[in-house]
Formats: C-alpha cells, sequence, structure tokens
C-alpha cells in the first residue's frame, strides 16, 4: 500500500510540556505515554496503547473494566467527572486509598466527559 505509513504502536511528537519517562502525554484528544523523558518542545516517542501502572486520586477505586478516567490538571486518574478524558479501562483491582491503578489504554481519542 502506497498510503501505509506505520503500525502507529508508537508516534513521535512534540512534548506538549515537561514530562518524565513512563508520564502521561495529552495534547487534544490523544492520550498517551512517553516512553523517554523529554522537555516541552522536545521528540518524544509515546505509545496510545498496552496496560500502565499510573498515579490515581486516592478516593478513586476501581474493579476490572470500569472506565478509567484522566485529569490533566492533577496528572491522576479518577472516575467520571465533568471535564475529565476517557482513557481506558481498569486492567485489575485498585482499592480506595491506592496510589495507582494499572491501565489498559484505549488507543484512540479521549473523550471527554460532560
Amino acid at each position: 500500500m502506497r498510503n501505509f505509513l506505520q503500525n502507529g504502536n508508537a508516534l513521535t511528537i512534540a512534548a506538549p510540556y515537561d514530562v518524565a519517562s513512563g508520564g502521561a502525554v495529552l495534547v487534544g484528544q490523544y492520550f498517551a505515554i512517553a516512553a523517554t523523558a523529554a522537555k516541552k518542545g522536545e521528540p518524544v516517542a509515546t505509545y496510545p496503547g498496552g496496560v500502565y501502572e499510573l498515579p490515581k486520586t486516592p478516593d478513586a477505586a476501581f474493579a476490572f473494566g470500569d472506565a478509567v478516567y484522566f485529569d490533566p490538571a492533577s496528572n491522576l486518574c479518577g472516575v467520571k467527572a465533568k471535564g475529565l478524558h476517557l482513557i481506558g479501562t481498569a486492567a485489575g483491582v485498585s482499592g480506595n486509598g491506592a496510589a495507582s491503578c494499572a491501565v489498559r489504554l484505549n488507543g484512540s481519542a479521549t473523550t471527554v466527559a460532560a
């Protein structure tokens, strides 16, 4: 196919802000995980799919398969609330008080909760 560009497992973008290796990257409705640390404007490989351990709000609890949302203001995952981005589903159980949760990323454009 002459129009094939790449498989899309990783996309290299300009970092929208300083990001750590394994950190969340949100540009518009594109959510991914940074493969390496990068300063704002530097190229960084990002992965929009897969399962990752991500920080969450302490009061959020997830059962396997629950929707997981991302808050760009706090850089934490949580439950559905206005303005948060749906990024995937819980890939395990994470109770109230836990600092992180396993998330299977959607790998597609996020949906912003109303």
